[in-house]
This record gives C-alpha cells, sequence and structure tokens, in this order.
C-alpha cells in the first residue's frame, strides 16, 4: 500500500530593498537553499528579492530568517502560501539581474517611493470614484480572463512594455489620482513608482 505523502508547500515572495551586493547575498542564499533541499527560483537585483520556494514550510521559513538578517529588514518577509502534492520545480537557482522585475527602468526605485497600499474596503470604494483613473498592470492575457470594470487595459504582451503605456497616458490624465492592481503586487508596487516619476499625484495600488 502507497504511503501518505505529506504536501510541499509552495511559497512567492518578494521584497523591494536595496541590496548593496546581490553576487554576496546570491552566493549565500544558493548554499543555503541547497542545504536545506529547497527547489524553485529566486532573482536578486540591487532593487531587490523576489521568488518561489517549494519546500517543507521549515525550510522556507529559514530562508526568510536568514534574508531578514542578512539584509537587515525591517518588516517580516510576507509570503503567499499554497500546497501542492509535488514540487513544481526541478532544480533550485539564485540569480542576480538587473531588475527583479522587468520594466526596462532599473532607473525607478519602488524601495525608495512608490504608491499607497490599501484595503479590501478602501479599494472597494476607490474602484467607484469617477475621478480615479483606474490601471491593470497585467498583460492583454490576464485581463481577457477578467478585470474591475472600467479599467485602463495597457494592451501589453510583457510588462516592459508598460513603461511606453504610461508615457503616451499622460494627456488630459496627468491630474487624476491613480489606483492600480496586478496579480501578486509586484508589477503594480513598480508601476506605480513610475507612475510617481511621471508626477500623478496619487497612487493607490
Amino acid at each position: 500500500m502507497a504511503m501518505n505523502r505529506n504536501p510541499v508547500a509552495v511559497v512567492s515572495f518578494y521584497r523591494f530593498v536595496d541590496i548593496a551586493d546581490p553576487e554576496k547575498v546570491c552566493a549565500g542564499l544558493q548554499k543555503l537553499c541547497d542545504g536545506l533541499a529547497l527547489l524553485g527560483t529566486v532573482l536578486l537585483a540591487k532593487e531587490g528579492f523576489n521568488g518561489t520556494l517549494a519546500g517543507t514550510p521549515a525550510s522556507v521559513q529559514r530562508v526568510f530568517d536568514w534574508l531578514q538578517n542578512e539584509l537587515q529588514l525591517e518588516r517580516t518577509i510576507d509570503g503567499r502560501w499554497t500546497e501542492a502534492a509535488e514540487a513544481p520545480f526541478r532544480r533550485m537557482r539564485v540569480r542576480v539581474k538587473n531588475e527583479i522585475v522587468t520594466l526596462g527602468r532599473p532607473d525607478i526605485q519602488p524601495q525608495k517611493h512608490t504608491g499607497k497600499h490599501v484595503s479590501p474596503a478602501q479599494w472597494n470604494s476607490l474602484i467607484t470614484d469617477p475621478n480615479i483613473l483606474l490601471i491593470d498592470a497585467r498583460n492583454h492575457y490576464e485581463i481577457e480572463v477578467g478585470t474591475f470594470p472600467g479599467a485602463v487595459d495597457p494592451q501589453t504582451d510583457s510588462f516592459r512594455q508598460f513603461s511606453k503605456f504610461a508615457d503616451e497616458l499622460g494627456a488630459g490624465n496627468q491630474d487624476r489620482p491613480v489606483a492600480m492592481f496586478c496579480t501578486g503586487g509586484i508589477r503594480c508596487e513598480k508601476a506605480s513608482a513610475l507612475m510617481q516619476e511621471l508626477g500623478y499625484p496619487v497612487i493607490f495600488d
């Protein structure tokens, strides 16, 4: 008779934070993850980290604790925790890149300034305000699955194209407060930093 196997924790997480030496953090994090038999991918850049790990909850928490200490984070790391019958990854990779989510604008720094995060109740109020410019920061395929009524579709196939959309949006809209949303938060957090750079008065995400 087959033995029951414990489900695997699959955890997605990110944080925009200054990392002075991503290569150094990469080496230490790869060693730690390998030693904990974790699988997945973590991206590191000078702007922060973004990853998904699969393994035991205790092992994932060990990684969170290590990052917390190594990067001297003020806030604990929040992950999106789910379970799977088996790990959806075959190996463990920690990589250094120019950006942890590719906008093509490494000068934009969400770790220094970004939009204001709001609660679900505040969000429901915002999206009924006709003065709010509501923008869906996801790609066109995701938007076809479903979106909020009245949300602007940037018509992008990848997040890298969002910068061009934002540059062209300005005429007639630059005095309007903006509310933005995506799937996991990382894209609209970076996109809202870009919108602030372009001079939009208030950004919610």
